[in-house]
């Protein structure tokens, strides 16, 4: 009989396991609104470029070929992004100002680049006091920090 926690060896062991679920589900959500969005192009293109003289075949060739490019392009892309490794976050201006916001927002929770920790000075005590302020250094920690998962290095 197969049991549902098999091969979960901790609860944090499958915390984790949900937190990259969660994850893939905004990439597939997000892949998926990309897709409805093409998809609804492409039947209206005929109709369009027929005002301009163009037929339905060269329509399709040139959806074809667009799609085949971006198919080419996604690998080497890939490549270059691992090669050149995780870019910093870079620091901001306004931070005093973009915190008091994110308080009178209801927020409890900022994140802001490890750049701008002098800045801290111009904030405000006590909303200093009730925001839990959190450095980051780089865009991975704030996609891991805000989706609440871990992302592979």
């Amino acid at each position: 009989m197969h049991n549902a926690t098999e091969g979960f060896a901790t609860a944090a062991g499958s915390k984790s396991l949900t937190s990259e679920r969660r994850v893939l589900l905004w990439m597939c959500l997000l892949v998926g609104v990309n897709q409805l969005g093409f998809g609804a192009m492409v039947p209206s293109l005929p109709l369009y470029a027929s005002s301009f003289g163009v037929s339905a075949s060269a329509i399709g060739l040139a959806v074809a070929m667009y799609g085949l490019a971006r198919f080419v392009a996604i690998l080497p892309g890939g490549q270059l992004a691992d090669r050149w490794g995780r870019r910093p976050v870079l620091a901001i201006g306004g931070l005093k100002e973009k915190s008091i916001a994110a308080y009178r927002e209801g927020m409890d929770t900022v994140l802001y680049p490890e750049g701008n920790k002098k800045d801290l000075a111009d904030i405000p005590e006590d909303i200093k006091n009730r925001l839990k302020l959190i450095p980051v250094k780089h865009m991975e920690q704030v996609v891991s920090l805000a989706l609440g998962a871990k992302f592979p290095s």
